[in-house]
């Protein structure tokens, strides 16, 4: 190869090395607006406007109207409140149940935590609702760590169910 050929691959390789990290750095800027951006910025937004709907000390929901001084940024748990009262409607059901498989987990089961390896013999169960057929069931997991109530046995979850269905009315 003469010098002038390779002269001119070295040139070619710098001319696609170039292109390639003006790609690399369009991404990078793409990638941190993605980081950057605000995914709950409409829910910041409307946070002190209008009504909150919150849980009064009685677990009842209650609401109070927003104002100014209510900025979502000014707030220690800003979460606790509800933009809508669907929204504390559907808190409340899922805080409830929750409070229940809580409950029940420290009278059955209280120092078992699951250990999710991916051994199918190594089971955690959990409770969860079937609405097909209007009553609570028990599943179990060995991967996921789903956001839930674990039990360490079948008997013990379904020992759960039995008692959530004993008064379903309720939840």
């Amino acid at each position: 190869m003469t010098k002038q050929e390779i002269s001119e691959q070295l040139t070619n390789f710098k001319a696609e090395m170039d292109s390639l990290i003006l790609k690399i750095n369009a991404f990078e800027t793409a990638l941190q607006r993605i980081n950057e951006e605000d995914v709950i910025a409409k829910y910041k937004n409307d946070y002190c406007k209008g009504e909150q709907y919150y849980f009064d000390l009685q677990g009842n929901i209650d609401y109070i109207t927003a104002g100014e001084s209510d900025a979502f940024e000014k707030q220690s748990n800003p979460y606790s409140n509800y933009l809508t009262e669907e929204l504390a409607e559907q808190a409340k059901k899922l805080r409830d149940f929750n409070d229940k498989l809580l409950a029940f987990k420290y009278c059955y089961d209280r120092d078992y935590k699951p250990v999710f390896s991916g051994d199918y013999d190594n089971r955690a169960y959990f409770v969860h609702y079937d609405s097909d057929d209007g009553e609570y069931i028990c599943g179990w997991e060995s991967i996921y760590d789903r956001n839930t109530v674990y039990f360490s046995s079948e008997e013990i979850a379904q020992k759960c169910c039995d008692w959530l269905n004993s008064f379903k009315e309720e939840i």
